[in-house]
């Protein structure tokens, strides 16, 4: 079972610096969540499983600055089972 948005390696690598917000919606989709606390962050979650068993996580997060254009992004890939 897949859940939350697929991350793909090839969207990644077309992440860059200077993105508008509406482009990385275009790239990645909708994000998980946008807080409205964080307006400048938005995360995406990706999980994949099989029956209980989790067998890969992928986070990502995204950082805009004030002109809402994309700064900075963090990856956080877990695979449970080597864990």
């Amino acid at each position: 079972m897949l859940q939350g948005n697929i991350i793909e390696d090839k969207d990644l690598e077309q992440l860059t610096q200077g993105l508008s917000k509406d482009q990385v919606q275009y790239l990645l989709g909708t994000p998980l969540l946008k807080s409205p606390i964080h307006q400048q962050r938005w995360d995406y979650f990706y999980s994949v499983k099989v029956g209980e068993m989790v067998i890969l996580e992928k986070k990502l997060f995204l950082i805009f600055d004030k002109q809402n254009k994309l700064d900075s992004w963090v990856i956080e890939e877990t695979n449970p089972e080597e864990s």
